[in-house]
Protein backbone atom coordinates (compact mmCIF):
# COMPACT_ATOMS: atom_id res chain seq x y z
CA UNK A 1 0.00 0.00 0.00
CA UNK A 2 3.13 2.29 0.28
CA UNK A 3 2.72 3.58 3.81
CA UNK A 4 5.52 3.35 5.82
CA UNK A 5 6.07 0.43 8.66
CA UNK A 6 8.31 0.43 11.13
CA UNK A 7 9.40 -2.17 13.64
CA UNK A 8 12.13 -2.23 16.74
CA UNK A 9 13.78 -5.21 15.94
CA UNK A 10 14.61 -7.61 13.70
CA UNK A 11 14.60 -11.06 14.60
CA UNK A 12 15.97 -14.29 12.77
CA UNK A 13 13.00 -16.63 13.24
CA UNK A 14 10.54 -16.56 10.38
CA UNK A 15 6.69 -16.42 11.04
CA UNK A 16 5.11 -19.57 11.60
CA UNK A 17 1.31 -20.53 11.48
CA UNK A 18 1.82 -23.73 13.59
CA UNK A 19 3.09 -21.94 15.96
CA UNK A 20 1.99 -20.71 19.33
CA UNK A 21 0.07 -17.76 20.30
CA UNK A 22 -3.38 -16.87 20.63
CA UNK A 23 -5.83 -16.05 17.65
CA UNK A 24 -8.43 -13.27 17.47
CA UNK A 25 -7.31 -12.30 20.94
CA UNK A 26 -6.31 -8.43 21.79
CA UNK A 27 -2.73 -7.50 20.77
CA UNK A 28 -0.59 -4.37 21.61
CA UNK A 29 0.67 -2.23 18.63
CA UNK A 30 2.47 1.10 19.32
CA UNK A 31 0.78 1.39 22.76
CA UNK A 32 -2.83 0.67 21.17
CA UNK A 33 -4.90 -2.43 21.67
CA UNK A 34 -6.43 -3.44 18.87
CA UNK A 35 -9.31 -6.40 19.63
CA UNK A 36 -11.18 -8.22 16.85
CA UNK A 37 -13.29 -6.28 14.98
CA UNK A 38 -12.07 -2.80 15.28
CA UNK A 39 -11.50 -0.85 11.97
CA UNK A 40 -8.03 -0.05 10.91
CA UNK A 41 -7.73 2.82 8.43
CA UNK A 42 -3.99 3.96 6.97
CA UNK A 43 -3.76 6.72 4.60
CA UNK A 44 -0.39 8.60 3.88
CA UNK A 45 -0.74 10.86 7.24
CA UNK A 46 -0.93 7.30 9.68
CA UNK A 47 -2.38 4.61 10.77
CA UNK A 48 -5.93 5.16 12.80
CA UNK A 49 -7.38 2.24 15.17
CA UNK A 50 -11.00 2.54 15.59
CA UNK A 51 -12.58 0.67 18.49
CA UNK A 52 -15.65 -1.05 17.12
CA UNK A 53 -17.91 0.28 19.38
CA UNK A 54 -17.14 3.44 18.35
CA UNK A 55 -17.25 2.93 14.31
CA UNK A 56 -21.09 4.29 14.00
CA UNK A 57 -19.98 7.71 15.76
CA UNK A 58 -16.79 7.98 14.14
CA UNK A 59 -18.46 7.88 10.87
CA UNK A 60 -20.81 10.37 11.51
CA UNK A 61 -18.41 13.05 12.81
CA UNK A 62 -16.23 11.59 9.36
CA UNK A 63 -19.08 12.74 7.03
CA UNK A 64 -19.66 15.81 8.86
CA UNK A 65 -16.41 16.67 8.69
CA UNK A 66 -15.99 15.94 4.91
CA UNK A 67 -18.82 18.25 4.11
CA UNK A 68 -17.25 20.92 5.76
CA UNK A 69 -14.44 20.27 4.14
CA UNK A 70 -16.30 20.24 0.50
Amino acid sequence: MGFPARSRGVSAQGPVKAGPGPVNAPAVVAGTTVRRGDVIAADDDGVLCVPLQDCSHTLGHHRRRARGER
